[in-house]
């Protein structure tokens, strides 16, 4: 489980910054504006950071192990839709979708991982988690 976790914050936090390599590039294949671009690059946070909290009652409501496979399932298939789009415009619209479905999956895995492990060696697993200490509910496991 705790692996599975590190995997999907990985892949979540990843892609907020991954865009930047790929930033010219994305430019000169699509023929685009740098205010295109500039969408490609931040509908993704801002999708994101908006969907956090709904996803976390989402979860709470229908099950976090749910909400979370639903999330990871629906990251990976926008992700392939992102890698596939034929102009800017479908991969802002799924680096939207990227965006949704990754809150769903942050909100849940602490909430997977901390059952699995004794009081005492939950400080370590979630500091094994890339969230870290610097996740703000990381300090308030007991």
């Amino acid at each position: 489980m705790l692996a599975l976790s590190s995997l999907g914050v990985f892949v979540v936090f990843l892609d907020t910054t991954i865009v930047n390599v790929a930033f010219e590039t994305i430019g000169r294949s699509f023929h685009t504006t740098t205010g295109h671009l500039s969408w490609v690059l931040n509908i993704y946070s801002l999708v994101f950071a908006a969907a956090l909290i709904p996803a976390g009652r989402l979860a709470d409501r229908y099950g976090r192990e749910r909400v979370f496979l639903i999330g990871m399932t629906g990251f990976g298939l926008m992700s392939a839709l992102c890698g596939l789009a034929p102009s800017s415009t479908v991969l802002i619209i799924a680096r939207g979708l990227q965006g949704a479905f990754a809150a769903l999956t942050i909100p849940t895995l602490l909430a997977l991982i901390l059952p699995e492990f004794p009081p005492s060696r939950r400080p370590a697993a979630i500091g094994t988690t890339p969230t870290g200490s610097s996740a703000p509910w990381a300090c308030s496991a007991d």
